[in-house]
């Protein structure tokens, strides 16, 4: 998506989280630094959102990896 608009990966995160910068910081956060790091070094960023049990209760899953983003998402499924 980021890509599409011709955007940088640190200005998707920034339009995803609406220019909220705690909610950036806190995105940030949640994945690892190689995660984040290897995002904006190979301006790839993957956003997974997804909803398992509710329309309220979501996940949102950043990666530059495909496989490895599914293989969490899927890890965080099979722990509920």
């Amino acid at each position: 998506m980021h890509r599409d608009n011709h955007h940088s990966v640190e200005t998707e995160l920034y339009n995803i989280c609406l220019g909220d910068k705690e909610k950036i910081k806190t995105e940030i956060e949640d994945m690892t630094e190689e995660v984040y790091t290897k995002m904006v070094e190979t301006d790839t960023m993957i956003n997974l959102h997804f909803y398992p049990d509710t329309t309220v209760g979501f996940y949102r899953l950043f990666h530059y990896d495909i496989d490895m983003l599914l293989d969490i998402a899927l890890a965080i499924l099979e722990i509920k």
